[in-house]
């Protein structure tokens, strides 16, 4: 079953519009609320959606920063937070995104175990860190480009391989439930104007 996730891009928006964009995703079926580098507001939305995953992506490496603030989300969120590492450098290496993210990540938890975690980027960096570390991994990539990691992300027994819709990114949750991902604008004012959003960014 194909599931629907919002990345909510509403920075200046004010805080009203915000929840009330929330809440109507969370009424239309969201699967996934996803937000980038802002715990703060992440934590207002896990307090509000009821039924939606929360996933922050963000690039700290204060390891212990992202530990507190994912122990706070998983409490505001019942157990319905997601903690994202990226978006990620396609480059692979000691040196690359992805080595420093998968040091923190460990670090992480170490103070938080059985944390969800969801790997953003493509490339071999990103792929290699999803298949090691993570249940989820938001990518862009193309057939060819997914294809070329299936058989290191199926060895690693985590997660699918499908082909990414043409407007959004692929979240790869489970083998068998496939999310599409399309950036959220724009405010959202009922679950009704929120079930058509989605319908239309996701199709």
């Amino acid at each position: 079953m194909t599931r629907h996730g919002a990345v909510l891009r509403l920075r200046g928006r004010p805080a009203a519009e915000l929840r009330r964009t929330c809440v109507a995703l969370d009424e239309a079926g969201c699967d996934t609320i996803y937000l980038e580098q802002d715990f703060t507001a992440c934590a207002a939305v896990a307090a509000l959606a009821r039924r939606a995953r929360v996933c922050c992506l963000t690039t700290s490496r204060d390891s212990a920063a992202v530990a507190r603030a994912a122990e706070t989300l998983d409490y505001f969120s019942d157990g319905r937070f997601i903690l994202g590492l990226g978006p990620l450098a396609a480059e692979d290496g000691p040196y690359s995104d992805a080595a420093a993210a998968e040091r923190t990540i460990e670090e992480v938890l170490e103070r938080v175990r059985k944390l969800p975690v969801l790997v953003a980027g493509d490339g071999p960096g990103p792929g290699r860190l999803a298949a090691r570390v993570a249940g989820s991994w938001l990518t862009a990539a193309s057939p060819d480009g997914l294809r070329d990691w299936r058989g290191e992300v199926r060895r690693a027994s985590r997660l699918g391989a499908s082909i990414p819709r043409s407007d959004g990114a692929v979240a790869h949750v489970r083998p068998e439930a496939e999310e599409v991902v399309a950036p959220l604008t724009r405010v959202l004012r009922s679950a009704d104007e929120a079930v058509a959003w989605l319908e239309a960014a996701t199709a």
